[in-house]
């Protein structure tokens, strides 16, 4: 959880890898750029770090040092959600062999084999055949620095503002441990502060997958931030803020300062302040009472909301030149128009994950499709209706929004599995050798086609959501699902899905019991690491943990790798159809195939859409209709995988 420092951090001051967050510098970067390129462990120290420093330095100590940049750089990289990035900038290049040295040039090659009066085709060619695997190695090791030199670029050119008050706990902390805090409604870091600060006990109890040992390692980094987190910043984080926001283009809700002018202090609806059940004064205040109060929703919707409050927000200042609480319905529908083209788009839109904290970061990646307006109207009409109903506006400019609005989109059945490419899938997974990595896929493919589970239900899954049918002993299991807002579900797991849990427990090193209660924190679907199919060295002294879950994009790219081998197999036998279908599959598919196979079965809508966690039948019936189509046929009776 190492964080950047400020720009007035000393330019080449050292912090000991005692746990205190690094404060990183350009020095730094130079000085990793410099190892990646091959320059000496010492050289590197004494041009970067000390300079005219010629006492000799202990190795062991600018080890420890290298080590702790890099887990500064991987922190940092997952706190932006860039896990990729995390694990590549962990690699250590002093351990990837480098054949440059031992490689001799083609010339002196020529010249040592009595091939000069050769072509340099046929030179090449034998060149190849000697020297082939080490030309191969060092490919790839040149392609690995050019990848660890962009990802030290990218990590450099992120802001260097520290922590303040109002951010989102997402934005400074590990991802995993940011979403539970954030489903136990500790949303910003001001919230999680007021916890510890304010508990009489242990302040982390009601936190899912929080111990004593997480919950000291939260309470240090609060600490070692408190010169921008103490109780000193609490009344002036927001005024330090800059107020030039409007005259520098769009930046993240929490960096934005509107004018005085239009903070909604003056609202054109404004109710008097008399009258609201908020104790706010400005619009910024209501906001982001009206976020905290999302706590209960799951991380993804949370995220969603601040994101659509966000970008209008910004367009109501920074466009129209209004107060969020001066909006009427004329300037919604100016908005409406707005984000079918967000123009200039340099100034409102770039690429997807750019950092909070980048100077690159836009609101848009570009326009919003009909569904992505629907959500901002159903987002940002429910923003104005908590106003309303707390006495800070006199009206909801959102009311009228929906009327109009495009209808829903039938579901495309094409983006669904038919039960002859489910049984390319079940048979593939049968064949794979019982690995970890193999019988987690297993569970993830029970869970999500077997049940109908969202992606991010799947991976947020726990051992203690489990439990057994009374009076039956541990089989069979049923699984409580939150669901979404206040949607929650029991699904019974299917027939030979536990007995795939249990071998998926006892190969990560856990209890094969998964009703036992000291794992009730621990992710159905976990980490998995098969060490005896791995390269030693690959370890590099890490230790995976099998309490720790999977990220739900690792998983999603784990199943299109299946699709595309399944789909190899089709191929190969004929199926074309098939082969193409699953070609293109994803794991979001998963949940559309139960439910159109479901239904095609004839299971009743409202029985099929409590499955399933849906706000409305009117989205059930989507599934139904493209059932009845006939794009899917019945689910056949076969259990293809046990």
């Amino acid at each position: 959880m190492a964080a950047f420092p400020p720009p007035s951090a000393p330019p080449n001051r050292l912090v000991e890898p005692s746990g205190a967050p690094l404060q990183l510098n350009t020095s730094h970067f130079a000085f990793m750029r410099a190892l990646v390129q091959g320059v000496g462990l010492r050289d590197a120290w004494v041009r970067y770090l000390h300079p005219g420093d010629g006492a000799p330095q202990d190795l062991a100590r600018m080890r420890a040092m290298v080590q702790a940049f890099r887990d500064a750089f991987a922190a940092a990289a997952r706190r932006e959600r860039r896990h990729g990035v995390a694990r590549l900038v962990l690699v250590d290049l002093s351990r990837v062999p480098d054949d440059a040295a031992a490689l001799p040039s083609l010339e002196d090659f020529a010249a040592e084999r009595g091939l000069e009066d050769f072509s340099e085709a046929e030179q090449l060619e034998a060149y190849q055949a000697a020297h082939g695997r080490a030309v191969q190695r060092l490919g790839r090791r040149a392609r690995l620095v050019a990848r660890q030199l962009e990802a030290l670029r990218w990590l450099e050119s992120l802001s260097t503002r520290p922590p303040a008050l109002d951010d989102p706990v997402d934005a400074w902390l590990d991802p995993q441990l940011a979403d539970r805090l954030m489903a136990a409604g500790l949303t910003t870091l001001r919230q999680l502060k007021g916890r510890i600060e304010g508990a009489t006990g242990r302040w982390w109890r009601p936190v899912r997958g929080v111990g004593a040992l997480k919950a000291g390692r939260i309470e240090q980094w609060l600490r070692d931030h408190g010169g921008s987190l103490g109780p000193e910043a609490d009344d002036r984080t927001l005024a330090a803020r800059p107020s030039t926001a409007h005259a520098t283009g769009p930046v993240p809700l929490e960096r934005f300062n509107p004018p005085p002018a239009l903070d909604g202090r003056q609202g054109r609806f404004r109710q008097p302040q008399a009258l609201s059940l908020l104790g706010v004064t400005t619009d910024r205040e209501a906001l982001m009472a009206w976020l905290h109060g999302k706590s209960a929703a799951s991380p993804h919707t949370q995220r969603a909301y601040r994101r659509e409050a966000e970008r209008f927000w910004l367009w109501a200042v920074l466009v129209r030149g209004l107060a969020l609480s001066s909006v009427s319905a004329s300037d919604v529908q100016a908005y409406l128009q707005f984000v079918r083209d967000p123009q200039p788009r340099a100034d409102w839109c770039g690429p997807r994950h750019q950092p909070r904290s980048s100077p690159l970061w836009r609101p848009f990646e570009g326009p919003l499709s009909a569904s992505a307006r629907r959500q901002t109207i159903t987002i940002l009409r429910n923003l104005y209706a908590h106003w309303l109903s707390q006495g800070h506006v006199r009206l909801n400019p959102w009311q009228g929004a929906a009327a109009g609005s495009d209808r829903r989109p039938p579901l495309d059945a094409g983006r669904s599995l038919t039960p002859a490419q489910c049984v390319w899938v079940a048979r593939r997974l049968h064949r794979l050798p019982d690995t970890a990595t193999t019988l987690r896929l297993r569970l993830a493919w029970g869970l999500m086609q077997g049940l109908g589970l969202r992606l991010f239900e799947a991976v947020a899954a726990r051992l203690g959501d489990l439990r057994a049918e009374a009076g039956t002993g541990t089989d069979p299991l049923w699984l409580h699902v939150p669901g979404r807002g206040t949607r929650e579900r029991e699904l019974k797991l299917p027939a030979g899905w536990v007995e795939t849990l249990r071998a998926s427990l006892t190969a990560r090193g856990l209890l094969a019991d998964p009703l036992h209660p000291s794992q009730a924190d621990v992710p159905v679907l976990g980490q998995a690491a098969d060490f005896g199919l791995l390269a030693p060295g690959l370890a590099s002294g890490r230790v995976i943990d099998p309490r720790q879950g999977i990220a739900a994009a690792t998983l999603a790219e784990q199943f299109k790798r299946l699709f595309r081998q399944c789909a190899a197999e089709a191929a190969a036998a004929g199926d074309s159809a098939d082969a193409q279908a699953l070609r293109r599959a994803s794991s979001h598919w998963l949940r559309h195939t139960h439910g159109i196979q479901a239904l095609a079965q004839g299971l009743p809508v409202i029985t099929a859409q409590g499955r399933l966690g849906h706000a409305s039948p009117a989205v059930t019936a989507l599934y139904r209709r493209a059932a009845v189509a006939g794009q899917n046929r019945p689910l056949d009776h076969r259990k293809p995988m046990t």
